[in-house]
């Protein structure tokens, strides 16, 4: 099983938002918690879709 990690650069490019946003998302939970390997920071792919499908369906029913 592969597990694919994303960068805020990553996240930022696949949902046209600012890195600002990608961490300001993290800080107040929208966005999963990042996994820290080393000096660098990455989300699990799967986690971050699926954090933003469900804000997506929320704002849908708003």
């Amino acid at each position: 099983m592969s597990l694919k990690l994303l960068s805020d650069k990553d996240i930022c490019e696949l949902f046209s938002i600012s890195r600002a946003s990608v961490w300001r998302m993290t800080s107040d939970g929208r966005l999963p918690k990042p996994i820290k390997l080393g000096r660098t920071t990455r989300w699990r792919a799967d986690d971050v879709e699926q954090a933003l499908a469900s804000a997506a369906k929320g704002a849908a029913h708003a």
